[in-house]
């Protein structure tokens, strides 16, 4: 009786597709093979929902490294067809080939032209391989089809429900889970004030906010960056590659499915962009490379000032002397004669210039531009605030379940879990501060926030009022995008020793604005100054609110 290796292999690709061949069904086959044909089975071998496309499967390989090393045993392998052993053809005339090489004869039940020999048996594996090929290409374009079909109707395509939804069966869409979708919206709202993935984790566990998803800074970056939340369906950024390896390879964006609003959202696209904002500054300023002098204050015009003498660039550097430190923009070309000059003077010349070319109605929409943030800012303060309310509750009801329980064993006189229940206690307790103290927080930098409305902003401000301490209200980067917006470049050049020309070239039709720089002067304002923060509008807020109040007690604005 000779010896045989049996391999069987099934693959399952995608929900609604199952090989017709079970492995039991091929097993059974083989072994009547084996009992009519005189082999004794010494190895099964068997791939359960692999690919036949490629050998990346675990016991074809270590079918194969058996073989190498018992091969003077075994007279041969058998399977139940070709396509069980290979849906490849190049791979199928590899392995035959290194099966002829270890003398161990290759059958199959269903193709009895395998026990030929020579060229009539390469001929037949020739065709029954590119058969198997195109079969598999035909399944596998079977199953794109129908999961493209799917897709296109925005319907779920397996594997995890992003956290905040559940999954309707009957259309396979997502619906929103509210009390898991209140986490989702509170770490988002929180990401923007500030908060990093590591205080946010503990600030929801502290609040005893109950999650089946186990949260740590790797869960919340996946949420607030899973676009899914604003309703948008995206399927296809990726597919397999098709030699086999399992990491996938990027799709072009043109052949990406894209709905927008496939499913009711959590988060709006607003706050989602704005987070993502969020994220890439984050990211900036973590992996900025400070200077081994760091500069103090805010570089407003660098990538503008420009050398007339050599063409350089200026940046901003800093000195220290008796009086503190001072600032100023020089030529990045150390051997470039011309001098340096006060960051104060130049930074104010040129936001005063800009005021005094461009039209009121410029910064009207810039305030509104700002007024908007604002209000976006106050109602996710808010949002978390009730999110932080209804924690505090809960917890309040948990302390008085503890106490009641505390104050029958005493009324008792038994002492079975009191310590214990006073040691929960002491710990929501501590857990209500912590909540209280931030809704505190909250409701101090947002007592501001009861903004007049537009119309009531517009009437009290006249034309006087847009100086360079308005322009000091708004965010640093709203300020260096609304320079970098109207101005193409600021070019100095050298009149003498104590002096400089300046030219501001616009943008926006304007005609180029010169004026002279002095050198020296004394009792300089301070550097100006804004808000590192893009999401903070404390002073933006108490302006327009003074200024509303000045008016309506007939006040001079």
């Amino acid at each position: 009786m000779k010896n045989a290796v049996i391999y069987g292999r099934t693959s399952e690709m995608g929900p609604n597709f199952h090989e017709k061949i079970s492995i039991d069904a091929q097993i059974y086959e083989i072994e009547g093979y084996c009992e009519r044909k005189n082999y004794e089975i010494v190895e099964t071998f068997v791939d359960k929902n692999y690919s036949g496309g490629n050998d990346n499967r675990p016991d074809f390989n270590l079918m194969f490294a058996h073989l190498e090393k018992h091969h003077k045993e075994i007279d041969a392998v058998i399977v139940y067809n070709l396509s069980r052993f290979s849906r490849n053809l190049t791979d199928l005339k590899k392995y035959l080939k290194i099966l002829d090489k270890l003398d161990i004869d290759f059958l199959s039940v269903m193709e009895p032209f395998c026990e030929l020999s020579g060229s009539a048996r390469g001929f037949m594996i020739n065709i029954l391989g590119s058969v198997a090929e195109l079969q598999r290409e035909q399944n596998a374009e079977v199953v794109r089809s129908a999961m493209m079909l799917k897709s296109r109707q925005g319907k779920h395509m397996g594997g995890k429900v992003p956290y905040g939804y559940s999954l309707n069966r009957e259309n396979g869409k997502y619906e929103i889970v509210e009390e898991k979708a209140e986490i989702v919206r509170y770490i988002f709202n929180s990401y923007m004030d500030g908060k990093n993935p590591t205080q946010i984790t503990e600030e929801i566990k502290s609040a005893r906010a109950k999650s089946e998803m186990k949260l740590n800074e790797s869960s919340i970056a996946t949420i607030l960056t899973n676009e899914k939340y604003t309703g948008k369906y995206e399927y296809g950024k990726r597919k397999n590659n098709p030699n086999g390896d399992r990491k996938k390879r990027k799709v072009d964006q043109e052949n990406w499915v894209v709905i927008n609003n496939n499913h009711p959202p959590i988060i709006s696209r607003e706050t989602f962009d704005l987070v993502q904002k969020e994220r890439v500054k984050r990211r900036i300023v973590k992996n900025k490379v400070e200077d081994k002098k760091p500069t103090k204050g805010q570089k407003l015009l660098t990538g503008l000032v420009k050398c007339s003498c050599c063409g350089s660039h200026y940046y901003v550097s800093s000195s220290t002397r008796n009086y503190g430190d001072y600032y100023y923009y020089m030529c990045s070309n150390k051997k470039c004669p011309h001098k340096k000059v006060r960051k104060i003077q130049l930074e104010t010349i040129v936001l005063q210039t800009i005021l005094e070319v461009f039209d009121p109605e410029v910064f009207k929409d810039l305030y509104r531009r700002e007024y908007d943030k604002v209000l976006e800012r106050i109602n996710i303060s808010l949002e978390n605030d009730r999110f932080t309310h209804k924690k505090i509750q809960d917890l309040i009801k948990e302390k008085n379940i503890y106490l009641n329980v505390i104050r029958d064993e005493i009324s008792q006189k038994v002492n079975i879990l009191t310590d214990d229940y006073k040691e929960r206690v002491s710990k929501i307790n501590k857990q209500i501060s912590t909540l209280e103290d931030q809704v505190h927080r909250n409701n101090i930098k947002f007592l501001k926030g009861d903004l007049p409305s537009y119309s009531q902003i517009f009437e009290v401000l006249d034309d006087s009022i847009y100086n360079i301490e308005f322009l000091q209200t708004f965010s640093f980067g709203t300020i260096k995008n609304l320079v970098k917006y109207y101005i193409e470049e600021i070019v100095i050049t050298d009149i003498n020793t104590n002096e400089s020309s300046v030219e501001i070239i616009f943008k926006q039709g304007a005609p180029s604005v010169e004026f002279n720089l002095k050198r020296g002067q004394r009792n300089l304002p301070d550097e100006l100054e804004f808000s590192d923060d893009d999401y903070e509008y404390d002073l933006l807020i108490l302006v327009t609110n003074v200024i509303v109040q000045m008016k309506e007690q007939g006040m001079a604005v």
